[in-house]
């Protein structure tokens, strides 16, 4: 038999063979059945419709190998057989087809039967936004990533800044500070969780310019835990971030004094060029009224 062609094929050289799920895969679930460009290799990624209150896709990532029943030992013949009523035979068949897609097809039947996390390497789903799910699919669905904001408006963000600090926020426009590492920035985004009640809201962080990674945490695992005065910092540990934190405010003073003398300097040149203003028109009066009374004595 023919290798099978794809029936899509992206700029970068992924080809798809099949889709699977609803034909709405962003509302119901579905799933792509495709080869990494230059490798004889094919996966199968799919997701399930998202629960209710669940603002992100779980998706599942599993190698269409060339023998379905050998990799997925676990998966019993005869239970394969009578979930599907489809004969044994077939069955295996099927699971050294040549055609991809008829092996996804199997897996689909393991999935149906043990689970999605049973057919993942990883066990566990990879947590995928909207917007990324979109951009990595959408073009395949006839769908853009510009229907769904990268950010919404409960969503929060960590980027890095000067020294080696982290600033973080709400992107509804409550600033959250400035934190010496990530953890403490997920820390006071964790206490603005539970004081908005939105505990479900995405968290990404600023690796690059433009370029968001999603992070995943617990947030009560993070909550009431900002080092400030925590007494279950070790003394040496606090000291040291005391010390930080008051020479960044002695910088601040600095700052406020070098701002106060500028201040002060520009009064005072306002104040020195407002009397110039009025020694000028109190002369150029003097010398208008002697010269209209020159003016007065003239007259015959």
């Amino acid at each position: 038999m023919r290798n099978p062609k794809p029936i899509f094929t992206f700029k970068d050289g992924l080809e798809v063979y099949a889709t699977t799920g609803d034909i709405e895969a962003f509302l119901h679930g579905g799933g792509v059945v495709f080869r990494i460009p230059r490798r004889d290799k094919y996966f199968w990624q799919f997701w399930e419709r998202r629960k209710l209150h669940q603002k992100n896709f779980e998706v599942y990532t599993a190698p269409v190998t060339s023998n379905i029943l050998e990799s997925y030992a676990f998966a019993g013949l005869e239970e394969l057989s009578a979930c599907s009523q489809v004969s044994p035979k077939k069955i295996v068949r099927r699971s050294s087809s040549p055609d991809p897609v008829h092996r996804a097809q199997l897996l689909g039947l393991i999935v149906d039967i043990y689970g999605a996390s049973s057919v993942d390497p990883t066990r566990t789903p990879e947590i995928v936004t909207p917007w990324e799910l979109k951009s990595r699919w959408g073009e395949l669905f006839g769908c853009s990533a510009e229907s769904v904001p990268q950010l919404d408006v409960e969503d929060y963000l960590i980027y890095p800044v000067a020294d080696r600090f982290y600033c973080c926020g709400c992107m509804n426009g409550d600033f959250l500070g400035r934190y010496p590492s990530k953890r403490q920035c997920l820390c006071a985004i964790s206490d603005h969780m539970h004081k908005t009640g939105d505990m479900g809201a995405n968290t990404f962080f600023e690796s690059n310019k433009d370029e968001l990674e999603l992070i995943s945490f617990d947030p009560t695992k993070y909550k009431n835990k900002l080092p400030f005065k925590n007494k279950k910092l070790p003394k040496g540990q606090w000291a040291n971030y005391i010390a930080k934190f008051k020479s960044s405010k002695l910088k601040e003073k600095e700052l406020k004094k070098d701002f106060e003398l500028q201040s002060d300097v520009l009064k005072q040149r306002s104040q020195h060029a407002q009397r110039n203003a009025r020694y000028n028109r109190v002369a150029n009066a003097r010398k208008a009224a002697k010269r209209a009374a020159r003016g007065w004595r003239n007259l015959p």
